[in-house]
């Protein structure tokens, strides 16, 4: 998947909760250098998910 911002590839990247693990899609551009360089907000990963399982 890419970024719709800058074209760069998507990555998988987790955050931890109080009382549970959130899974998110980050521009590998924010991801790597700073919101600086791509300011994509993150995308939810279990949301794109469902999105793309319904789409098959």
């Amino acid at each position: 998947m890419r970024c719709p911002r800058c074209g760069q590839s998507m990555v998988g990247t987790r955050a931890t909760g109080r009382n549970r693990s959130y899974r998110y899609y980050t521009c590998g551009s924010r991801s790597r250098y700073s919101s600086a360089e791509c300011d994509q907000p993150r995308l939810d990963a279990d949301s794109v998910d469902q999105a793309v399982n319904r789409r098959q």
